[in-house]
């Protein structure tokens, strides 16, 4: 395409004759040249709009298939996720749903079993309530023999009268469904008031009576209720210092008397195997207290009267503690709580 210039500067050759009109020719393309030159500079503004246009109709389609593959990215990832959240949620429910029927059928067999063992309890309740009142008619008429011991007679009767009130205290309580809180055998040393009846024994062997301080000592190889029985029947008390322990597990107990110098070892002889806890119960009351021992030598050497600590003021939790249990520590007297131990064998 020609450019106004080239238009302008275009010359014509001149013909010898009957040739065109200069003047006519110059001004024509003088307008020519006006015109051309408007219709070129439009024509190169257009082609740079256009390219322009089409610079942004290519990026605008590069953005449109970005955003779209976008979208079908986000499209399939939120279908995923769907997916995911409603086999996830299909796995909780079937596994709450399987704990459910577990644990209500645990707890079935719980409530089963609890009411088998109500039901063994309440029997068991009545057979022992029976047995009680046995035991309790039986102490009954054995107190009104209780003129042929030979430990004074005033607090014979008060003690046996104590355990006579504590034999029918569990009595209501097992009436009133509670628990018996010990174990027949234990039953039997508690009727061991029957072990009463042999203060004659202890006073044949130790010249023993109540003890109203600590001129009776007992040394106890247990912690069964036997120990009561001792505490009834002689007066030894841990708060009195005369009742002390020797843990070995045996049904053995070693007696001194202060005042004579004596003592003596009593160990329980075995009851009969397969007994049932009745027979055992019966066995027990049906025996002589002389029969029921082996007497022996006491092994222990009699221990001193109890001491009488001062007491000192725990300088952490401010408790009074006794002289005997405080531990100096930085100085300042602490009790065993504040105190800590120290083991430098135990690492």
């Amino acid at each position: 395409m020609l450019t106004p210039q080239e238009v302008s500067e275009h010359a014509f050759a001149k013909a010898s004759f009957g040739g065109y009109n200069m003047a006519m020719v110059d001004e024509f393309l003088d307008v020519l040249t006006a015109d051309y030159t408007t219709l070129y500079k439009e024509n190169a503004t257009l082609k740079a709009k256009m390219k322009v246009l089409v610079d942004k109709v290519e990026e605008y389609r590069s953005t449109e298939e970005a955003m779209r593959k976008a979208l079908l990215t986000a499209q399939k990832m939120a279908d995923e996720l769907v997916a995911q959240a409603e086999a996830k949620k299909a796995e909780l429910l079937k596994n709450a749903e399987t704990e459910a029927k577990a644990r209500i059928a645990e707890l079935q067999q719980d409530i089963r079993s609890e009411q088998m063992r109500l039901t063994a309890a309440q029997n068991a309740t009545a057979a022992y309530v029976g047995k009680l009142k046995e035991l309790y008619q039986h102490e009954m008429d054995y107190l009104n023999g209780l003129s042929k011991l030979s430990a004074p007679a005033e607090p014979v009767v008060d003690q046996v009268a104590s355990a006579a009130q504590d034999i029918s205290q569990s009595v209501e309580k097992l009436v009133a469904g509670e628990a018996p809180e010990e174990d027949a055998e234990d039953t039997v040393d508690l009727g061991g008031g029957a072990k009463e009846k042999d203060g004659g024994l202890y006073a044949e062997l130790l010249e023993l009576s109540f003890s109203g301080d600590e001129q009776v000592v007992c040394i106890a190889e247990n912690d069964a209720c036997g120990v009561d029985a001792i505490q009834a029947l002689l007066g030894c008390s841990i708060g009195k210092g005369n009742l002390l322990f020797h843990m070995r597990g045996k049904q053995a107990f070693s007696f001194y008397n202060r005042a004579t110098g004596k003592s003596v070892r009593l160990v329980l002889r075995p009851r009969p195997e397969g007994m049932t806890r009745e027979e055992s119960f019966a066995y027990y009351q049906a025996q002589e207290p002389a029969d029921l021992f082996d007497v022996k030598p006491a092994t222990i050497a009699l221990p001193e009267k109890a001491k009488l600590f001062d007491s000192y003021r725990c300088a952490c939790c401010g408790e009074v503690t006794g002289a005997n249990w405080i531990r100096l520590v930085g100085g300042q007297k602490l009790c065993l709580d504040c105190a800590g131990s120290y083991d430098r064998f135990d690492v």
